[in-house]
């Protein structure tokens, strides 16, 4: 099991300090799963599955702003194909 929590933040002139912090549990480098929180009121839910050449992940962010017209769900998949891996290394991100 591998726990990776993390912290970051963003400035920009003009704009004000963003930030997000998460955390991401992987099971045996197969499942993972996480959450995150950022500064603009969203929060992520993550779920991935890795194997040596494929990976599919999804997220699901809840906008959790005070406006009460302002009701947005995402969901997000992502496909990652690993294509001539000659040396069958595992993916670096996760």
């Amino acid at each position: 099991m591998e726990l990776s929590p993390a912290i970051s933040a963003t400035y920009q002139e003009s704009y004000d300090v963003q930030w997000i912090a998460n955390l991401r549990l992987r099971y045996k480098n197969l499942v993972s799963l996480g959450t995150a929180y950022t500064s603009d009121s969203k929060i992520s839910i993550l779920v991935g599955l890795t194997t040596t050449n494929l990976s599919i992940n999804y997220a699901y962010d809840i906008y959790t702003s005070d406006l009460s017209d302002f009701d947005v769900h995402a969901h997000e998949i992502v496909l990652g194909i690993n294509l001539f891996n000659k040396y069958k290394l595992k993916p670096r991100f996760w």
